[in-house]
């Protein structure tokens, strides 16, 4: 898995990454490069730290309300039957130079206290990046926010 740590004005966020689920939303993104894309984070939540322990892709054609209340309500279900919770929202915007939250913050804010995963188009390019970068709720406006993603 992966570990991110959060350097942020309230002091450091934990978010954990398993292995499958960073690959679900890179592949995600990878599948549909000339898309937006997003998807839901699953796994379990303790304070300030977060572990994401699977990612469900949603779309990659931009997200309706109406599609997204009811394809939250079935990952819901899926993440309750095997003991965990929606944590997260991932998503790619569709231009390579475009590193904006977007309608990020608002769906994050749908979810309640969840923490965002932003792939970052124009880092995929470089091997030796992760591309992935980690907001809490609570700080996706504070571009202040640095995170660092390690292997465990």
């Amino acid at each position: 898995g992966y570990h991110l740590r959060e350097h942020a004005m309230g002091g450091p966020s934990e978010v954990r990454v398993a292995s499958a689920a960073y690959a679900k939303a890179l592949l995600h993104a990878a599948t549909y490069p000339h898309c937006a894309v997003d998807g839901l984070c699953l796994g379990r939540a303790d304070g300030d730290a977060v572990s994401i322990v699977d990612a469900v892709p949603l779309f990659h054609n931009g997200t309706l309300a109406p599609m997204l209340e009811a394809a939250t309500a079935m990952v819901e279900k899926h993440a309750a039957a095997n003991g965990w919770t929606v944590v997260g929202y991932y998503y790619a915007n569709e231009h390579v130079d475009d590193e904006s939250i977007g309608v990020a913050g608002a769906i994050a804010a749908m979810l309640g206290e969840a923490c965002v995963l932003r792939v970052s188009n124009a880092r995929l390019a470089d091997p030796a990046d992760h591309a992935l970068s980690a907001s809490q709720k609570r700080n996706l406006r504070d571009h202040a926010c640095v995170s660092t993603l390690t292997p465990r």
